[in-house]
């Protein structure tokens, strides 16, 4: 969040008293540093701080592939809220009634509600990954992009996907390490994996990743609408496991 420290203290505490977990910016590079390393549900954007152009900042955002599916909601004057708008902004803060609006414009936008509902994509190629990204988001699907493995675990710790689709070639972290961390954490071993690859398997490679993941499917020659079912099924199956007995869904 990039914000006046005036505001930037009134919206910490009504966030918090809201049970939201709350990160603050002053700066815009500070703000953009955040953005990429909590990828938050959702970001509240100053436009008129003195020291930047928050319209700048609006469209650095809304331009980044990994950062803008995150929802914008400005800090302004209504008079702002068009050309907001145009630029990619999800929602305005009116500066005078920020009290009474805030909870109002979160649970418009569901703002933390839909954690379960994410597909994380795990894939260091930048145009496969946009193009995965696309794809999911054209068939309904709320999606969280991120380049590596160690990148993904990461964000495993403050964000829980109803799926993982992921590659298995990534530098720093592959996807064979990242499936160990996944299946030795009692907290993520249970998040269905969808494998995305462009290699031959070995034998024992393939047999490692049966007893793992959920579905394989190589990048040559997979079919978009299967893998869309394939998602939509894995995400309805593991909803149904870890509903309790006797509790609606």
């Amino acid at each position: 969040m990039t914000i006046r420290m005036n505001v930037c203290e009134l919206l910490r505490t009504e966030l918090t008293q809201l049970s939201y977990l709350v990160a603050v910016a002053t700066d815009e590079k500070k703000g953009m540093e955040l953005a990429y390393k909590l990828r938050p549900d959702t970001i509240i954007l100053d436009v008129h701080k003195p020291d930047q152009n928050a319209w700048q900042v609006l469209s650095k955002l809304k331009n980044d592939t990994c950062l803008a599916h995150i929802p914008v909601i400005m800090v302004s004057l209504n008079s702002d809220e068009q050309k907001g708008s145009a630029l990619g902004a999800t929602d305005c803060l009116d500066k005078t009634i920020i009290h009474s609006q805030l909870p109002l414009i979160l649970k418009k936008h569901h703002i933390g509600e839909h954690q379960g509902n994410i597909v994380m994509v795990v894939e260091d190629d930048d145009e496969y990954r946009d193009m995965l990204v696309m794809i999911l988001e054209n068939k309904g699907l709320q999606v969280f992009p991120t380049e590596n493995g160690e990148v993904a675990l990461t964000h495993l710790e403050h964000k829980k996907p109803a799926l993982i689709l992921l590659d298995l070639n990534m530098p720093i972290m592959d996807g064979f390490e990242f499936i160990e961390h996944l299946r030795n954490n009692e907290k993520w071993h249970a998040i269905p994996v969808v494998v995305l690859t462009s290699r031959n398997l070995s034998p024992e490679e393939q047999a490692s990743l049966n007893r793992h993941v959920e579905s394989i499917f190589q990048k040559a020659d997979y079919q978009r609408d299967e893998l869309i079912s394939q998602i939509h099924q894995r995400i309805s199956d593991a909803k149904i496991q870890n509903t309790p007995i006797g509790s609606k869904q």
